[in-house]
């Protein structure tokens, strides 16, 4: 018996992880809350956003920024991407990128850094994420 499936498209990268239910501890389903997804179509330069992840391994973070672009392509995959100045560390990558409603508006992947950059994160956009981890899911 499998004890969860694992399904990835390295062109986006984004990946689906299913954990059957009776694999979860009850105390630890009763926490669980599912996240409202949100739009990022009208997303706008200005906006404000957060980023949320386990950066760096230590436990929940959470970083504010400012969405600085959106539509953006990055070299090496193929997915929409939010520029944000919000500080997207190693272990925030999978996390979320929220809207001040708390809606997913994308899904935290790279930052750029070097000491002529600081505060160039980029997320997925979610709606350009969701097609894809649909047909991962299906």
């Amino acid at each position: 018996m499998r004890r969860f499936a694992r399904l990835r498209n390295p062109d986006y990268d984004l990946a689906v992880i299913a954990v059957p239910l009776s694999n979860i501890k009850e105390e630890t389903l009763g926490r669980i809350k599912s996240a409202k997804i949100g739009s990022s179509e009208n997303l706008k330069v200005g906006e404000q956003v957060v980023a949320i992840g386990n950066a760096l391994g230590v436990g929940q973070s959470v970083t504010t920024g400012i969405v600085s672009a959106v539509d953006r392509q990055l070299s090496g995959t193929e997915a929409t991407m939010v520029q944000t100045d919000a500080a997207i560390n190693p272990g925030n990558s999978g996390g979320a990128l929220l809207n001040m409603q708390g809606e997913v508006i994308g899904i935290n992947s790279a930052k750029f850094s070097s000491t002529e950059i600081e505060g160039m994160g980029y997320a997925i956009a979610i709606s350009n994420a969701i097609p894809v981890i649909r047909q991962l899911i299906n």
